[in-house]
């Protein structure tokens, strides 16, 4: 256990707290996409076809809600023979993390499987990160998650997956598992990309390729990937004195633009249709689609247990 490591870190780092929310120039006004993410914009989400695969009901022990699994094809895209999962962070509802998901799924051109990391409030939700990261304690979420995961792998899928902020805990949580278990998977079978992650480990598993990016004076990010770089084990690339952590308002477009990486990282090749694209596109069979302006309220109530 970490604790008071972690309360140092906390004390040392607090005072970019007020950064949280504070943009860089540039941030809102990329080319690609504009103004994504920002809460009171419905404009892409409209747009954006969303079949609701699943929703677990099993609950752990500890009683938590586990994640509803959107998928989010905007155009039906292909699926480029990988299949990308997107985990959100911290006090992130269904319509931002729909919102973070069709984000990406636009600037990427791939289908996106969105593992919503449901919010049940500050409080909760940081103390998920405690238990997770402090106490090293496998999270509901993150072994639900898991079990996707290895589905995936286990029927030859390239996995591809991108973590924010807490999201990049859960993500370490995820290489944990599969070292408890010994995994040693081919090459390019699985890629992770965590941004603004609070992660402060990052087990090793053979052939895992893994990218960091953080905001300079984000507060998540420096209490978490920032302050444990050398134990990434993998780059992490920072964007010096930018600000902000939300994922659409203050990194995407960085990313998209190289900011981070000089155009050099593997992520900013995906973010700029770098790599081939399969013929086919994926389909689903059985599966309804629903427009999330057809019922922005309604959505993630309805019982799935059906598609099990």
């Amino acid at each position: 256990m970490n604790i008071k490591r972690d309360l140092q870190l906390l004390l040392q780092e607090a005072r970019y707290l007020p950064y949280l929310g504070l943009s860089n120039p540039g941030d809102l006004n990329a080319d690609r996409p504009r103004d994504l993410g920002r809460r009171n914009r419905t404009q892409l989400a409209r747009a954006v076809d969303i079949a609701k695969l699943v929703s677990l009901g099993d609950s752990l022990s500890s009683g938590l809600q586990l994640e509803d699994v959107y998928y989010i094809n905007h155009d039906r895209h292909a699926n480029a023979g990988e299949k990308w999962m997107f985990i959100n962070g911290i006090m992130t509802d269904r319509h931002t993390a729909y919102n973070n998901g069709a984000a990406l799924n636009q600037m990427l051109g791939r289908p996106i499987y969105v593992f919503h990391n449901p919010t049940h409030g500050i409080s909760r939700d940081l103390a998920e990160c405690i238990f997770a990261r402090t106490f090293d304690h496998y999270s509901a979420i993150a072994t639900s998650i898991f079990r996707h995961l290895a589905a995936y792998l286990s029927a030859g899928e390239r996995v591809r997956i991108v973590a924010h902020s807490q999201g990049g805990i859960i993500a370490s949580t995820l290489l944990k598992l599969m070292a408890d278990r010994g995994w040693c998977l081919d090459q390019g079978a699985l890629e992770i990309f965590t941004i603004a992650g609070a992660q402060d480990e990052w087990p090793h598993i053979p052939n895992v390729y893994a990218e960091h990016f953080a905001n300079e004076r984000d507060f998540v990010a420096r209490i978490g990937v920032i302050a444990f770089s050398e134990e990434m084990q993998s780059p992490v690339h920072t964007r010096p004195d930018a600000t902000g952590h939300l994922l659409n308002d203050h990194y995407l477009g960085a990313l998209a633009r190289g900011d981070y990486c000089g155009g050099k990282s593997k992520l900013f090749g995906y973010l700029n249709r770098e790599s081939p694209v399969a013929e086919k596109v994926e389909t689903l069979v059985g599966v309804p689609e629903c427009r999330l302006a057809d019922a922005p309220e309604g959505i993630g109530s309805e019982d799935h247990s059906h598609f099990l």
